[in-house]
């Protein structure tokens, strides 16, 4: 698993989780994937590494939802570009909610899918 380091000062490493809609068919859901990605790539974002959850309960019902799928990505981002992003993916539809973090330095990325499958 790679441990998340910027590569220069201009950008930062950040953790972005999509919680998606969970009946969408396969080809909606790799629509949506790319779609997101795109807005990845137009930000001038490089993809570090990518968690694909299956499908999990949540807490409470999102937009009459009880589950939901997930994705977890570590992007190298510049600073100036995450507001725009964070807009795009808010109104994209078909993603629930999205949530922008900062990892602390030499976080290693894990995938956790791979975890709760062999669990």
């Amino acid at each position: 698993m790679p441990t998340l380091i910027p590569s220069s000062e201009d950008t930062r490493v950040y953790e972005i989780n999509i919680m998606y809609q969970p009946d969408l068919d396969q080809k909606a859901e790799q629509t949506l994937l790319k779609e997101i990605e795109q807005f990845f790539s137009e930000a001038k974002a490089k993809i570090l590494f990518k968690d694909p959850w299956s499908r999990r309960g949540l807490a409470y019902k999102i937009k009459g939802f009880s589950e939901a799928k997930f994705v977890v990505y570590y992007l190298e981002l510049d600073p100036a570009e995450l507001r725009e992003l964070d807009n795009q993916l808010r109104l994209l539809k078909g993603v629930l909610r999205h949530l922008v973090v900062i990892p602390p330095k030499g976080y290693e990325a894990v995938s956790y899918e791979e975890k709760h499958q062999h669990w």
